[in-house]
């Protein structure tokens, strides 16, 4: 249920815009629950596209008095948008990626191991495979919560026009939970890195019989590509990234080391610190 934007009167903005600004909406409304009265909506100050400030006003066209109150509202409005439109691009991004292939790849990698008789081998065997699950896991992740993003964001959009503080947190709760996810792969594929080779090694020395040769010959392929040069510095940069404060300073003496807890504060640290910066600061009631 879209808004409409038109019955406001014009004059309410233009008391607190500068010149050259105009004015953007965000397109739905915000309740801090479900059957209050009052919806509030966001004004966007645009200057040469880039937002300078913002209006926090009422459905009956008055702006907030109340600063605190504008700046609570604004605050809920801004996490919203950044965890749907952020994290529908990254989930969006990680969902079509394939990965059925590596579920029969895990299977035979079950098999072969089972036969191997060193110990530290079978170890090798179990990261690898490991390693793998996580990407499945992480993948059937993605798209579950997609679909509840959408749920979500097609309550808010097609059936409300507007969002709670309870649909705020729990939009934000699955994005968090995306981003852990993300990043306990990108942790679990360097620490098993070395042991593909370990893995394709006895693959090599070993002898299988005639009749699994075409698994055997799909399996090598499979390991090589997953695990090359170029693969090995593309997870270096992303574990850089994600490991970056808001100050774009890598926080980790070595990469891939931050705990679940320590990954989660510093990923609500710079959400914090990127609001108080770009968006409830720039509040004008």
């Amino acid at each position: 249920m879209k808004v409409d934007f038109s019955k406001f009167d014009k004059k309410l903005f233009s008391k607190y815009m500068h010149s050259n600004e105009i004015v953007d909406f965000y397109h739905y409304g915000y309740k801090f629950h479900h059957d209050d009265s009052t919806i509030y909506y966001l004004a966007l100050l645009k200057a040469n596209k880039v937002t300078q400030g913002g209006l926090v006003f009422t459905d009956n066209g008055e702006a907030v008095k109340d600063r605190a109150l504008a700046i609570e509202v604004a605050k809920d409005m801004l996490l919203y948008n950044k965890a749907i439109l952020g994290g529908n691009d990254a989930i969006t991004d990680m969902k079509s990626r394939p990965y059925q292939q590596l579920k029969p790849l895990i299977t035979s990698l079950q098999w072969i191991r089972e036969e191997a008789t060193d110990l530290e081998v079978k170890q090798s065997f179990s990261n690898v495979i490991k390693s793998f699950q996580v990407i499945v896991e992480a993948r059937d992740l993605a798209n579950s919560i997609y679909e509840e993003m959408k749920v979500i964001d097609d309550e808010v959009n097609d059936k409300n026009g507007y969002v709670t503080h309870e649909l705020v947190q729990k939009m934000r709760s699955l994005v968090l939970k995306f981003n852990q996810k993300m990043y306990e792969e990108a942790k679990t594929q360097l620490q098993f890195w070395d042991d593909h080779e370990v893995v394709l090694r006895e693959i090599d020395q070993r002898k299988f019989p005639m009749s699994k040769w075409l698994e055997i010959r799909n399996v090598k392929k499979k390991l090589k590509l997953k695990h090359t040069a170029r693969g090995k510095r593309m997870l270096l940069h992303s574990l850089e990234v994600m490991e970056k404060d808001y100050n774009d300073k890598v926080i980790t003496k070595a990469p891939g080391t931050l705990t679940l807890a320590e990954y989660t504060a510093l990923i609500q640290e710079n959400e914090r610190l990127d609001l108080e910066e770009n968006g409830i600061t720039k509040v004008r009631n």
